[in-house]
C-alpha cells in the first residue's frame, strides 16, 4: 500500500469536473472595499395612485424604507417590512430608526 494520499496519487482525480473550491476558486463576490456606485443609486418608482390610497400619510416613510432596501407591502391593516409584520406604529418606528442610522456621523 502506498503512503501517498489519494489526491497525491492521482492528481487528475482532484481536479476532475464537479463543484467545490478546486473547480471554482473565485466564485464569490469580494466582501471588502467600498460598495459599488450602482448600489448607492437604487431607483424607486414614483408612488402610484393606488399606493397613495394604501399607505396614506405613511407614504413618505414607505418610500424612504424602500430606498434603504426594505421591502414594504400592505397586508390588510398591517404592513410587511422586510420579513416582519407590523402595524402603523411599528412601521414608523422602523423608519425612525433607519433615519437615525443615516444621520449618524
Amino acid at each position: 500500500m502506498s503512503s501517498e494520499s489519494p489526491a497525491a496519487a492521482h492528481p487528475s482525480a482532484a481536479t476532475a469536473s464537479g463543484s467545490g473550491p478546486a473547480v471554482r476558486p473565485f466564485c464569490r463576490r469580494p466582501t471588502s472595499g467600498p460598495p459599488s456606485p450602482s448600489l448607492r443609486r437604487r431607483r424607486v418608482e414614483p408612488a402610484s395612485d393606488n399606493e397613495k390610497l394604501l399607505y396614506g400619510a405613511l407614504l413618505p416613510e414607505v418610500v424612504f424604507l424602500r430606498r434603504r432596501g426594505f421591502g414594504v407591502h400592505c397586508e390588510r391593516e398591517l404592513f410587511r417590512v422586510g420579513n416582519r409584520l407590523l402595524d402603523a406604529e411599528g412601521l414608523l418606528a422602523v423608519a425612525a430608526r433607519e433615519r437615525r442610522l443615516v444621520e449618524r456621523p
